[in-house]
C-alpha cells in the first residue's frame, strides 16, 4: 500500500467516524420541528396542506 493509499484510507475511515456525529447533529436540528408537530391542531392543518398537492 503507497502512503497515498493509506492516507486516502484514513480520510475514509474518519469520515466513517463523522457520520454518526452529523447524523445526530442533524436529527437535533429536526427536535423543534417534532415539537411543533405534536400539537394535534397543526397536524390536522399540515394533513389539509398535504391533501391539497
Amino acid at each position: 500500500m503507497t502512503l497515498e493509499q493509506r492516507s486516502d484510507s484514513a480520510a475514509a475511515g474518519h469520515e466513517a467516524c463523522d457520520q454518526p456525529i452529523r447524523s445526530l447533529e442533524i436529527l437535533n436540528q429536526c427536535v423543534p420541528l417534532f415539537e411543533t408537530l405534536k400539537d394535534p391542531n397543526r397536524q390536522q392543518l399540515l394533513v389539509q396542506l398535504v391533501g391539497r398537492f
